[in-house]
């Protein structure tokens, strides 16, 4: 099934309220560095996991944009984490 929705832009609170409708509660996203962002920011998320491949591109992609944090004792914190291997990646799972 697709949900389908007017426009281009859409706020975080508006996508969840659809979702909701249809009486989804439990999410998995897998998006750029703007979605996982947004997620973050409206501090909706249980776990981040994030996949890192075997490959230099010197100054890279960012996965995270600015999240306005700037001390450390402001950083995003886990109660649990850990790592593991898939293949020849490395898989960070980080929970709340």
């Amino acid at each position: 099934d697709f949900l389908t929705l007017p426009g281009n832009n859409f706020k975080m609170d508006t996508i969840l309220t659809k979702l909701l409708d249809y009486n989804i509660n439990s999410l998995f996203v897998e998006g750029g560095s703007n979605i996982i962002t947004q997620f973050l920011l409206n501090d909706i998320w249980d776990r981040v996991t994030i996949y890192t491949a075997p490959k230099i591109l010197g100054r890279g992609l960012t996965s995270i944009e600015n999240l306005n944090i700037n001390h450390p004792k402001n950083a995003l914190t886990f109660s649990k984490s850990n790592f593991s291997h898939l293949d020849n990646h490395i898989v960070f799972n980080g929970y709340r």
